[in-house]
């Protein structure tokens, strides 16, 4: 395996994200965080120089999710496997000089063919991750894809204001958030509960917002499996 480790020149390039794929999970971070503590870095961060992924039609974001000018690529090593392990790494301050990266052995490979496939072998990919692989592929801003993006990301309660009248609440999983950006032409102010990272009852919320309608929206199969539409009950 070809692999490569930062030397004291490469210590000062930073490390970026494709835009499109997988946000980063806290829950994810904190398991890799427990492991490294007991066992070290067990497996390499594969990665790729940032002005590949330009190359290829594709856009950087810092670790925190902003963009990264195209021009400054050649500053980043863009993370294709292992976000979760990076970050991970990094909350515990742990010395970046002694962080295991390497190249895809497949270099023929375009850079989004190589993260799904990536993804494919470790854990399966949602619909949702589908969903937001176009967005890897948009050299401008799109409004819709990087709200959905936003939504991506599973916040517990997302505020959001849009440009017609009204309120309405969504209560959704996944399935949803393709479907969500649409509601701001039609509402003036949108709030979306995902459960999976809510847990405060619905009471509160509606009783405080005196919502005009309210929408559920999940796919079939998690509606009737979701381990956490108790939440909706919860006092407070």
């Amino acid at each position: 395996m070809k692999k490569m480790v930062i030397s004291v020149d490469d210590a000062q390039r930073q490390f970026a994200f494709v835009k499109g794929n997988r946000p980063v999970n806290v829950r994810a971070v904190k398991q890799k965080e427990k492991s490294m503590k007991a066992y070290g870095q067990l497996t390499p961060i594969t990665v790729t120089d940032g002005e590949r992924v330009i190359q290829m039609g594709g856009r950087l974001v810092d670790l925190k999710g902003n963009e990264i000018p195209d021009g400054d690529a050649g500053k980043y090593y863009a993370v294709l496997d292992g976000q979760h392990r990076l970050v991970a790494y990094q909350n515990l301050g742990l010395d970046l000089n002694d962080l295991v990266i390497c190249e895809p052995l497949n270099a023929e490979l375009s850079i989004t063919e190589i993260i799904a496939q990536m993804n494919i072998c470790t854990t399966v990919w949602k619909k949702s991750d589908y969903m937001a692989a176009p967005a890897m592929m948009l050299k401008e801003a799109n409004e819709v894809f990087d709200f959905a993006m936003f939504l991506h990301g599973n916040n517990g309660l997302s505020r959001v204001e849009g440009d017609g009248e009204g309120k309405i609440l969504v209560i959704k999983d996944s399935y949803a958030n393709s479907f969500v950006p649409y509601l701001t032409a039609n509402y003036a102010a949108i709030d979306v509960v995902d459960f999976r990272n809510y847990n405060y009852g619905l009471d509160q919320l509606i009783a405080a917002n005196d919502y005009d309608q309210i929408l559920v929206l999940y796919s079939y199969a998690s509606f009737t499996t979701d381990p956490y539409l108790y939440r909706a009950g919860v006092a407070g």
